[in-house]
């Protein structure tokens, strides 16, 4: 989620707003917000659009993040990671931003989906096990 939807979610609901550490709002992800926070914003986005909206499991995760499960070390478009491909420590190639970019700003992995490497750090519904089949949430 971006700052700009849980600004609007904030509004809306008399929560207070997140401090961006300066690093600006808008189409930025996110930060300094807890499980407990993110939870809420499912909730809320669900009673307001009608659709249901959760966070991922972590093998969901894990599925979305390895592009459908492939044998991939990084979820970015080619399955390696550089700073043409990923925010993540320091700037470099088309990564002009020292700390968090826009949602969007790199292509997406496979499946389409985008930010899964680099960035920030996500919520998952449940916690990382070693034998997460046998902890994780029934879906």
């Amino acid at each position: 989620m971006t700052f700009e939807q849980y600004d609007r979610f904030c509004e809306e609901t008399g929560r207070r707003k997140p401090d961006d550490r300066g690093w600006g709002r808008g189409r930025r992800p996110v930060i300094n917000v807890s499980w407990n926070d993110a939870k809420a914003f499912a909730k809320w986005l669900s009673r307001k659009t009608g659709r249901t909206f959760r966070l991922p499991t972590e093998a969901e995760w894990e599925y979305a993040c390895r592009s459908g499960g492939k044998k991939v070390k990084y979820a970015t478009s080619t399955g390696r990671l550089s700073h043409d491909l990923a925010n993540y420590d320091g700037t470099g190639g088309r990564d002009r931003w020292k700390y968090i970019s826009p949602v969007g700003s790199f292509a997406p992995n496979s499946l389409g989906l985008y930010d899964m490497s680099g960035n920030v750090w996500e919520w998952c519904e449940d916690w990382y096990a070693f034998l997460f089949k046998l902890f994780s949430l029934k879906t």
